[in-house]
Parts: C-alpha cells; structure tokens; sequence
C-alpha cells in the first residue's frame, strides 16, 4: 500500500516554493511564495503574460499540448524580465481541470542571486543537487548563512532549556521501567529534592499510597491504548511527606525499537485544588443538609429550570421522580399544572406571578391544599450584583402546628372560661363572706368602744382575732389573685416610716397576750422627711412577716428595726429587719418558703394552721417594688427576715400629730358635709352610720341602686358611698346613671364599697365612673382616711402622668406672685371674665372641625392657665394645639379631659379666694 501525503499550503510551500499552478485557460490560479518574491502579480494572471516555453519546443501553447510533454524536462523563459532569468523543471496534471510546474530558478551566476533579490532559505531542500555546487563557491554568502542558522539554532536551544529549567512547570522524564531520567530545577525544589537525590528514582516514590494505583493505573492505559498523550490530576508527594496537588500533561515517545519515554509537565494546582476540595465538601454538606431538611426545597435559575431539589419537596407534592431527575426540568408551567391540588387554584396561580415579577423576598406564605393539608410558603431572589439569578421555594407542612395552635386556643380559652368562672365564684363568695364579716369587724370596734368588764373584753378580743385571722386568710387569696393576673398598682404617698413601724408594733402587741413574748422597736435615728412610698403594700409585708414572727414564737422576743443603707440628696435605701426567737427553719426548707402553698413540713402546716401564702404574697409584693428579702435562720434558735427598699425623699418635714388632734381636724373637714350611703346590708349600714355620726355632717341612707339614682336627681352631696351589690340596682349600674351629663352629681365624688377585692371587679367599679374603692372588711380610720384622700385633703401623691386639679399649683403661685394675695386674685378674676368664656367657645369650633380657628384660640389661651398655677394645662393646650395644627379627630376629646380637669381646678380656685362663678357656670 503507497504512502498517502497531505501537505497544507505552508509544507507545500516549504517544498516546492517555485511552483504555480495553471487552470485549463491557462490563468496562473496558485503560486509558491518564492516566485511571488520575483513576481507579486502572478496569481490571477495569463501564463503567457510572464512566461514562454524554451524547451520542449514542439510544446503548444493550450493546456492539452503541454500536457503531452509531461515526462520532459520544462524551461522557461521569464517575459519583460530585466535579465534573462530562466527556469527549470516539470509539468504535473493535478486533475482535468488543472497542471503544476514544479521548479527553481536555473540560476549559472551565484551573484543572480543578489540581483533578484534571493537567498538560499528561498530555495526547496531538493534544489541542492541542482544549484547548491554554484551557490557554495560563493563561500562568503554560504558561511554567513550557515553562521546564521547556528546562531538561531543556539539561540532557539537557550530559550528551550531556560524554558525546562525555569519556568513554572514541573518538568521530568521517565523511562519505560518508570524511573526519573530527567528533572528541572522547578521540580527539584518544589519535591524538595536535589537532582542527584531524585534522578532513578521510580515515579512511585512521588505518589501516596492511596494514590498509587490511580497512577499507575493512568500510565498503563496509555501505553496499552498507545496514546500520545494523557491529562490527569493527583496529590504528588515531596521529600518530607508533604502533599503537592499537580496537574499533568503527560506525553509517550517513542526512542526506539520497542522503547519509549514519558515526558510530563506538572503544574502546581494545589491551591485551586484545596478550594475545589473545600467546595465539594460544602456542596456535600450542603447537599445532605437539605436532604435531610424537613422542608421543600426547590431551587430554579433565571430561565426557571430546576437547578436543585430534595426529596421533602418531592414528597411534599407526590412527585415519583427522585431529585437528581428534577434537574433541568422547565418549571414554567409548573403553577398551571399544580394549581388544582390548592383549594383556591387562580389565587395559588396569581400569588405565583405576583412574587416572581416583584422578585422581592416573602416569608410565611400560607397555602390552603385541597387535601386539607396546610403549606407555608418562602420565596428568596437570588442575585449576584443586579443580574438575577434565580429564587429559591421553600415549603413547609404546618398541618399539626396549626392543628396544635387550634388545640391551644381552645384550650386557652377553655382555661380562660375556666378561670373566669372560678373567678366569679371567688368574688361572689368573697363579697358573701366579707360583708357579714365586715359587719362584724366593725360592731367588734364600736362593743369595744363601751365600757365593758374585764371577761366582756376578753371575749372581744378572741371574737376580734379570729375574724381578724379569717379576713387575712380571705386576702391572702385576693392578693395573691390580683399580683398573679398583674393588676397590682402602684400608688406613693408621703409615710413616717417610724411611724408606720410603731404601727405594726401596736398592731401585733394586743396578740401576745398568753406568750411570754416581748415586742422590741428601733426605728430609724434619722427621720427629718417624708419618703414617698405605698403605705398598703409596705405594711402588707411588714405584716405578712410579723404574723409569722407571732404565729411561730412562744417565748423570747420579737425585734423590729430599720435603719440606711444608702442616702443621696432624693433617695433613701432602708432595710427593715424582723428578728424572732421562735422555731426557727432548717436550711434546706429556707428556699421553698417563698412559694406558694410551701411551708416548711407538714407539722407546722397541722400545728400552727395558715395557708402558706403569706410569705409568697411578701416576696411578689417586694418584687414589684424593685427590693430585696433574704432571711438567716437556725432551727430551734429563731429566724430573721431582711427586707431592702428605696424610697424617694421628700422635702416636706414631718410634723407630729396628736391622735386627737387628727380627730379634731377631721371632724372639721368634714363638718356640715353632705354624705349619701347605699348599702343593703343592715349591719354594715349602721356600722357606717356610727362612724360618720360622730363628723357632724348630713348624711342620707339608701338601700338600693334605684334609691340612690332618685337622691342623686334632688340633692348634690359632697360624697357619696356606693355598695356594688345590692336589689333592684347594682352600685355600677347607678354609678353609670350618676354620671350622666344630666344629673346633679355628675361630678361628685363615688367611693365604692366592695366585699369582692378581687382587680377585675375593681377595675369594672372604676371603669363604671367611681373614684376610689375600699374593700371590707375595713376599719374606721381606713374609711376616714380614704374619705379624705377622695375629697382632695390628704396628703396622697398621684403617681400618674395626669395632674389631679382639686388643688393648685402652689409652687408655681409662689414664684409668679409671692405673698401678693391680690395680686394672685385679680389675675384669676381677668381669667374667669377673659380667657374662660373664649375656652368655653372653642368647644364649637372643635366640633365644627373650624381648625384654623381652633388653632388660634388654643395657641392664645394656652400661656394663661400657667399664670393661676395650671401648668399641666398649659402642656395639654400644647398638645391640643399641635392636634389642630393636625386636623386630629382626637382634638375634641383632649379638649373634654381638659375641661374636666379645669372644673376641678375651679372649684379650688372659688374656695380658696372667695370667688364667685361667672353666670352660668
């Protein structure tokens, strides 16, 4: 079989670069590049044109005549040629279309050479027979081209080698037995070896053991297959074990018969490879995490081809397919195809396209299925700059969590009805326990007012006692409802802490009678100033630790003392501490009795009886008010309770008051007073009666609801005192009636009369428009102390953002006007003849919604309510302004509570100065 040659135009012109191709027409179609060197025009040209046949001569001059002459010599003649250039050589028949002329200059001068510009690299390798003979007697020209060749020879060989032995590829040769023959420096240093070190070596020295049969397993294939050359990657191995990631061509030679050499060229991947690496085993982290995800995930590029799902998401909507299916897969038609497994299918379809042409994320979408299953639904766009990438679908089953949140609700709601009827139950029983017991309490305090012989009182006392023990077992029930469903308040009042201390001293000695107990008192060394703080609830956990300081000590004593921890110019630290001599309590039973219902065993619960509330009760009530309890104790020898409290000071100085002369100023400030009492409890109306007997006051009695709505439609009264339940009309219900606009005592105050303490029905007698409440069983200093806070001559500090206006600013007075009483007066009468009547005339306006005029009436009236000492309602007109500088519905009622809160205020002012109302006010 002959050998078949290709040649391309660049060997073919290596070969033959004289030559030149004629088509039947004899146009020159091709040339070589040597004869475009004598001849740039050639191509595209008639053969004649340039040349004519000098041998053979009986050639013609068309295509068939000159290919009979094929197997003779050809000369030819150059036309127009400034010398007679001529040349030799043979026609070959390419095709029926086409012949070629194969030949070279027949050149006889060396010098012709240089004339038409040629040299020896213009000439084909096979001239050398021909014309080399003519050439090498020129030795000049023939050693500068040899010198030529040898100096880009070596040049060529020096890039060559400082390319192998510095450049930034790894190197080597292997022989067919597989030892390193050859090594570049690149190598050498990368591997850690010298290169007499390295050199015989067998290739598997390089390689991990793990990886040898990789290697060897590449090298054998492409011996076997014969390839010529093989890429692969592997971790080569240096001197010191270290690890070098390496990409490497690898090519076979052949050397000779039967052998061959490798030849690689290594390049250090090691860095791409350990991100590679890295990355894979995120992927795959990442991969099993949503995997195993217990959510749908479902992850489409920009054009909404599935780029990754998992097979949640496949069981979440029945799909067969595993995921590896699913990528590819086009999911635009996806929300038409799945939409009738939802039970609104368009809503499922348009919520679709509305979050993907948003691509804005969504969280907690919830998707109704046909099936009754539940779904909820994310969607997060997935951008990388602004060029959109895709979304990602995140679904979840929230079928049992909704089912359980329902289960929940209903629960709660169960719960809540539950509560509230046991609620109902407690109030209802504790207002039909508490108003016979208030009764009661109340005819002990008057019997033991009487003269009464030493047994009488005796067995007065025992009465008192034990209603006094039922009553704390009925409070401690209230109060631990009340602080539990967080209605407890805060109300601050000025207190004489060494006062109220000698109070629980007196309160508690009457019930040592039969112990052989003594009561001890250290108040506190300083006490100059009122402190602000809640008299109920600081007496509360006094008393709750002083009742277990009785209940458990049957000899010894009993110490009470307070004394500062801390003092700055506004506030006092004080710590109380009530020491007792009594049974004392174990160390590990000291942590429980702050809970509910804990005492410290079961003896003491048979023994000394109580409901285990007290000391929960303290430590909530301590809580509250931001302190501290702590207690030391030694079974057998005592305990001590430490209580730590801040209080505000106050810059007001305590003054002593005699008990009588309380009682005098009390039966002045309510004297020729109009009193009003509805109660339908025979008992504790009297009871009530012989306590405001003796203020000289008027006081009227009624037995229901209805009978006080009639009085309160005759007569104005200064208070009146309001029993919740009764016949024919409750206390709210008649509260309510009261404060109608029509009535006459619209604005008196109503002090509730409750036996069911508990928040929820305090806050309805509240709600319903009373003042205050006091629960029963109560005493008559806790009514005639309550009376006096209601009417505005107690020394109560409000604690609310809002002012109470039953009295007057005094500081604010003192700096605009000193002791000028006149001119005081004269200011407040400009008011009542100026400012009030256009005060009265801006409620039209606010009704109208004229707020341009609103404005300019509030803004002028606003400064004036500051100079009769009203500066809260300067601050309110302030407020107001800015709602009609708003258009602001809620302007009117601002304007109510300000009106409210000025009547008040003008009540002061009459009383205080002698003023008289201005007709029709």
């Amino acid at each position: 079989m002959g050998i078949h040659f290709q040649l391309d135009r660049f060997l073919f012109n290596r070969i033959f670069p004289f030559s030149f191709i004629i088509d039947r027409d004899l146009m020159i179609v091709g040339a070589g590049k040597s004869i475009l060197k004598l001849f740039p025009d050639l191509e595209g040209s008639p053969f004649t044109d340039y040349f004519t046949i000098r041998r053979p001569r009986s050639a013609g001059k068309n295509f068939n005549s000159i290919l009979e002459f094929t197997t003779q010599i050809f000369i030819l003649k150059a036309i127009n040629s400034k010398t007679d250039l001529q040349f030799r050589g043979e026609i070959i028949q390419l095709d029926d279309n086409k012949m070629l002329f194969i030949g070279s200059p027949w050149l006889t001068n060396p010098d012709d050479l240089k004339t038409h510009h040629l040299s020896l690299t213009d000439y084909a390798l096979h001239d050398a027979v021909t014309d080399l003979l003519q050439v090498v007697k020129v030795k000049d020209i023939a050693n500068a081209d040899i010198k030529m060749l040898n100096d880009r020879l070596e040049e060529s060989e020096g890039r060559y080698r400082e390319l192998v032995e510095f450049g930034s590829d790894i190197i080597y040769k292997l022989d067919d037995k597989g030892c390193l023959t050859f090594v570049n420096d690149v190598g050498t240093k990368k591997m850690g070896y010298s290169k007499s070190e390295a050199l015989g070596l067998h290739y598997s020295e390089f390689v991990f053991e793990d990886w040898v049969s990789t290697v060897d397993g590449n090298f054998i294939k492409m011996v076997q297959n014969n390839d010529q050359e093989l890429y692969f990657e592997f971790p080569m191995k240096t001197k010191t074990g270290g690890q070098l990631w390496v990409g490497q061509h690898t090519q076979r030679i052949t050397t000779g018969n039967d052998t061959y050499e490798i030849r690689a060229f290594a390049k250090d991947i090691t860095e791409r490879k350990l991100v590679e690496l890295e990355l894979e085993s995120s992927e795959l982290r990442l991969s099993n995490l949503i995997s195993t995800l217990q959510a749908g995930v479902l992850v489409e590029d920009e054009k909404r081809r599935i780029v990754l799902t998992n097979p949640y998401f496949c069981e979440l909507f029945n799909i067969s397919a595993p995921p590896k299916a699913l990528v590819g897969a086009d999911c635009s038609n996806a929300a038409e195809e799945s939409k009738l497994l939802f039970d609104n299918p368009k809503k499922f379809t348009d919520r679709i396209y509305e979050i993907l042409k948003n691509r804005k994320i969504v969280l907690g979408d919830e998707l109704h299925m046909v099936d009754g299953r539940i779904l909820e639904r994310d969607y997060t766009p997935i951008f990388s700059g602004d060029r959109y990438l895709g979304h990602l679908w995140q679904y979840r089953d929230l079928t049992e969590k909704v089912m359980v949140q329902k289960n929940l609700i209903k629960a709660r709601k169960e719960a809540e009805a539950a509560r509230e009827a046991e609620m109902q139950f407690l109030a209802h029983m504790s207002h039909e326990i508490r108003t016979p017991l208030n009764a009661i309490t109340g005819m002990l305090h008057l019997l033991m007012e009487t003269d009464l012989s030493n047994d009488q009182r005796e067995f007065v006392e025992i009465q008192k006692s034990s209603t006094e023990i039922l009553a704390g077992i009925i409070n401690d029930v209230l109060d631990i409802s009340k602080i539990e469903s967080g209605k407890l308040e805060l109300n601050l009042e000025k207190l004489d802490l060494n006062d109220l201390l000698k109070t629980v001293k007196n309160t508690f000695s009457h019930q040592l009678k039969g112990k052989s107990v003594s009561i001890g008192l250290k108040g506190l060394e300083e006490n100059e100033y009122y402190l602000l703080g809640d008299k109920v609830l600081i007496n509360q956990i006094l008393f709750n630790i002083m009742g277990n300081a009785i209940k458990f000590t049957d000899k010894g004593s009993i110490d009470i003392s307070a004394n500062e921890l801390n003092k700055t110019a506004d506030s006092r630290t004080i710590k109380f501490k009530i020491k007792d001599t009594g049974i004392g309590i174990s160390k590990d039973k000291q942590k429980l009795i702050f809970d509910r219902f804990k005492q410290a065993d079961k003896q003491t619960s048979v023994r000394f009886g109580g409901t285990g509330l007290g000391l929960a009760i303290t430590k909530k009530i301590i809580d509250f008010l931001g302190g501290e309890i702590s207690v030391a104790s030694t079974l057998g020898k005592g305990s001590e309770f430490s209580v730590t409290l801040d209080f505000k000071k106050t810059d007001e100085k305590i003054t002593i008051k005699s008990d009588r002369e309380i009682k005098v100023e009390q039966e002045e400030l309510f004297s020729n007073m109009k009193f009003l009492v509805a109660e339908d409890n025979v008992m504790n109306t009297y009871y009530v009666r012989r306590i405001l007997s003796k203020l000289n006051a008027e006081v009227d009695y009624v037995f229901n609801g209805l009978e006080a709505l009639k009085n309160c439609s005759k007569k104005v009264y200064d208070l009146i005192f309001m029993d919740i339940r009764m016949p024919e009309m409750d206390g709210l219900t008649a509260t309510k009636n009261i404060r109608t606009s029509g009535n006459l005592n619209k604005d008196t105050p109503i002090l509730a009369l409750t036996a069911s303490a508990f928040a929820s029905q305090i806050d309805k007698a509240l709600d319903a428009g009373t003042n205050d409440f006091l629960s029963k069983p109560f005493t008559p200093p806790q009514l005639l102390t309550k009376m006096q806070e209601i009417l505005g001559h107690s020394d109560v500090v409000d604690t609310k953002e809002k002012q109470d206006f039953k009295t007057l600013d005094e500081t604010v007075l003192k700096e605009l006007y000193g002791d000028d009483l006149e001119a005081a007066k004269d200011m407040f009468e400009i008011f009542l003849e100026t400012n009030l009547p256009i005060f009265n005339d801006l409620e039209k306006h606010l009704i109208d919604n004229n707020w341009s005029t609103a404005r300019e009436m509030t803004h002028k009236l606003k400064p004036s309510f500051s100079m009769i000492g009203l500066p809260k309602l300067t601050d309110q007109m302030a407020t107001l302004e800015n709602h009609c500088d708003n258009s602001n519905s809620e302007a009117y009622a601002l304007y109510q509570s300000i009106k409210s809160d000025l009547d008040h205020a003008l009540d002061s002012l009459f009383n205080l100065h002698g003023l008289k109302p201005i007709s029709g006010e």
